[in-house]
């Protein structure tokens, strides 16, 4: 009775160990030890916990023995600031109040950065989403975080829906009470709203979004910035614009839902 229970046990762990390995460490083979591999792990139980061993060791060939496999440990992911709200330049107000429904396109573009890791270093994606269809109007990569890097994505909108004058909502960071930014935005006659300090839910739309683009780009497994780069552009403009369905549009690709809603207001 108790070898039975045991050997389910030990099945047990050996199932949860594999599926662990399958969902952190993807394309990565599982496999046993090695005679080197063992000797290692030997050496490090005699100078060191092997789990403490592993997880203050940078290298990708270190691993733990677990019921037979050879596992490394999650690593413990890295946070970067990227808003910086303790500045002395002038804010604008709130005004956006959490319209997250606008009735029409270009009323309400909202935004946010997020940080990407490489072999490399950081890449930094700032983004501009139309909250009437979640469409990514403008973007922009770079290794820096600088005013520019806002100023850039919001270019790219300007130039893709020339005209227009939407609500355009960001946090209070730095980068957006900027002279630079503040210029642009008076030049196209756009409103501008920040969020107050200590209130991220606002920018809810935006963080999804970049949730959705990590989790299905597998941003944790490094490659090269330039990869990643082409990686993320494929993914806004030919996926997430054109394919991604939204419940909150009817199950429809943010392009589709501007596109009907033209098609409408041209026909009325």
């Amino acid at each position: 009775m108790q070898h039975n229970q045991k050997s389910e046990l030990t099945d047990s762990v050996a199932v949860e160990t594999s599926t662990f390995n399958q969902r952190t460490i993807p394309n990565q083979e599982i496999r046993s030890p090695s005679s080197a591999d063992a000797a290692k792990t030997s050496k490090a139980q005699a100078s060191k916990d092997p789990i403490s061993q592993s997880l203050s060791d940078s290298s990708p060939t270190n691993f733990i023995a677990v019921a037979g496999f050879l596992v490394r440990p999650k690593r413990i992911r890295r946070y970067k600031k990227t808003t910086d709200s303790n500045h002395s330049q002038i804010v604008a107000p709130s005004k956006f109040n959490r319209k997250f429904s606008p009735l029409k396109p270009n009323e309400v573009w909202t935004s946010d950065m997020t940080y990407l890791r490489t072999r490399e270093g950081w890449l930094y994606l700032y983004v501009w989403i139309d909250l009437y269809s979640r469409k990514v109007v403008g973007w922009s990569i770079a290794n820096h975080m600088r005013a520019s890097l806002v100023r850039n994505a919001l270019q790219d909108a300007l130039s893709r829906r020339p005209g227009t004058h939407p609500l355009v909502h960001s946090d209070c960071g730095s980068q957006y009470a900027s002279t630079e930014l503040r210029t642009i935005l008076w030049r196209h006659r756009l409103r501008q709203s920040l969020s107050r300090k200590g209130d991220c839910w606002d920018n809810a739309p935006t963080e999804s979004f970049f949730g959705t683009l990590k989790q299905q780009l597998d941003i944790y497994c490094l490659r090269p910035s330039a990869t990643l780069k082409d990686e993320i552009i494929e993914y806004i403009e030919i996926f997430y614009n054109r394919r991604r369905l939204h419940s909150s549009l009817g199950y429809k690709a943010p392009e589709e839902f501007d596109n009907e809603y033209w098609s409408v207001k041209a026909a009325s």
